[in-house]
C-alpha cells in the first residue's frame, strides 16, 4: 500500500472502520509516521465501546494530530488542495 500511495502522490488520508482503538489507531500510527496528514472521522469509526471510541479518537487528534470533526463538516475540496500544496 505504501508503494501505491507514494505512486499515487497521496498526502491525505481518510481512515474509517471498525476498532477505533485497535486496527484504526494503528493505521493511524503508521500514517503519522509516514507523514500523511490525517482525517479520522468520528462518525466513521467504532470500538466496543462508546468511553473507548471518545478516547482512542482524542488520543488520534491529540499525538497524530488527524482533524476528527464528523464527515458531513469535511471540505473534501479543501483537503485536496492542501495535499497539493503539500508535493
Amino acid at each position: 500500500l505504501d508503494i501505491l500511495l507514494e505512486y499515487l502522490e497521496v498526502k491525505v488520508l481518510i481512515l474509517a472502520g471498525l476498532a477505533t482503538n485497535i486496527c484504526v489507531l494503528f493505521t493511524a500510527n503508521d500514517a503519522y509516521m509516514r507523514d500523511f496528514q490525517l482525517v479520522v472521522p468520528c462518525d466513521c469509526v467504532a470500538a466496543n465501546s462508546e468511553e473507548e471510541n471518545r478516547y482512542t479518537l482524542e488520543q488520534i487528534r491529540k499525538f497524530l494530530k488527524a482533524d476528527i470533526r464528523p464527515a458531513e463538516e469535511i471540505d473534501l475540496a479543501r483537503l485536496a488542495e492542501q495535499g497539493k500544496r503539500r508535493s
